[in-house]
């Protein structure tokens, strides 16, 4: 469920309000394409007024001061699932 998108982990006491509209509900079996697919749609999602976050690529990682891509692109290379994915509504 990608919903209630905070600047900091929501395990932090602090996370902060949410940056986005609520994305919806994701499933996969590739952990990898479901977090690049988190994370495109978080990118493409509606900023909620006031937002901590600006328009554009990695918004959560512009925000941390970090590429949130970087578990990804490891997990890729070892074989851990796929940086590809589609999206099939339902």
């Amino acid at each position: 469920v990608v919903q209630d998108v905070t600047p900091l982990c929501d395990c932090a006491a602090q996370a902060g309000n949410p940056i986005v509209a609520d994305v919806g509900i994701l499933a996969s079996m590739d952990p990898v394409a479901i977090d690049k697919t988190s994370l495109d749609l978080i990118d493409k999602a509606e900023l909620v007024p006031g937002a901590l976050a600006e328009d554009g690529p990695d918004r959560l990682g512009r925000i941390n001061h970090t590429d949130s891509t970087i578990q990804m692109r490891v997990a890729k290379k070892l074989g851990m699932g796929e940086l590809e994915y589609r999206i099939i509504e339902i």
